[in-house]
């Protein structure tokens, strides 16, 4: 069973500025193919390894929103920080020599991860139905 919530609180700053800010819990459990990954996987020409040892992603993450309408012009700015426990990733760890010939090895793992960054959207509406996304 995975659960995910959020909660943000909204704010008008002025008559054009919006300021948000959220919080969000979201889990994520492992795939069949990260868990039992066992060889060729022909349409890469790789092998993969999956682990059964994998949990349950759990992600907290901060979201931050700023943004202003002036006339047709809309634009945002997002930072945003991220914790996730048991983050699950594939990485290649050796070279494997068949009789089919030479193949890299990839394995799932898990790690604690922390991720920051920022989203830019705009937008700018020539008439009531022409949008350019930006």
């Amino acid at each position: 069973m995975n659960f995910s919530a959020q909660t943000g609180i909204s704010s008008a700053i002025g008559s054009r500025y919006k300021l948000n800010t959220s919080y969000i819990l979201s889990q994520r459990a492992p795939n069949a193919s990260e868990l039992f990954s066992d060889g060729l996987h022909h349409s890469i020409a790789a092998i993969e390894y999956g682990s059964l040892s994998l949990q349950k992603e759990i992600s907290h993450k901060l979201l931050f929103s700023l943004s202003k309408e002036k006339g047709s012009l809309v634009w945002s700015v997002e930072p945003f920080m991220s914790k996730v426990y048991d983050y699950i990733y594939i990485e290649p760890t050796k070279l494997k020599q068949t009789i089919r010939g030479a193949f890299p090895v990839w394995e799932y793992n898990a790690t604690d991860v922390f991720l920051t960054g920022v989203d830019f959207t705009s937008s700018f509406t020539i008439n009531g139905q022409v949008i350019i996304w930006k």
